[in-house]
């Protein structure tokens, strides 16, 4: 009886450090995942973080503040000639003439239905009759 509780004793030592050996793996296999995941990050964040500098750099230079300038407050130099090139729309946008407010005299009675001012009971007569009762 002795051999058998020896055996099965070494059987579980066997399966236990198979365990062990197989969970510190996972644990290493996971370390490894998430740290070349933090690695890619990282290097996103540097790409990102010189595309910032570069546009940084960019807008405190002096050229992009002057075209700023003449883009949005229409400044130039003594030396530059402007020449504002424009499509039809935005032309025709600011230099559109819109038609003046007619004046109640020519107020066009056409464009309203007799029956625009009438009540219910009114209109009911006038389109079973055709009697206007307004008057």
């Amino acid at each position: 009886m002795k051999k058998q509780y020896v055996f099965i004793l070494l059987i579980t030592i066997m399966l236990y450090t198979i365990y062990l050996i197989i969970d510190t793996k996972y644990n290493e296999y996971k370390q490894n995942a998430f740290t070349e995941l933090i690695k890619k990050e990282n290097e996103n964040k540097k790409i990102e973080i010189e595309k910032a500098k570069m546009k940084t750099e960019n807008r405190s230079s002096k050229s992009y503040a002057d075209r700023i300038k003449k883009e949005q407050q229409w400044l130039k130099n003594k030396w530059e000639i402007v020449y504002i090139i424009t499509d039809e729309n935005k032309y025709n946008k600011f230099t559109k003439n819109e038609p003046e407010k007619q004046d109640l005299i020519d107020y066009d009675e056409t464009k309203n239905s007799i029956t625009d001012w009438m009540t219910i009971y009114q209109k009911w007569i006038y389109f079973l009759f055709k009697d206007d009762l307004r008057i």
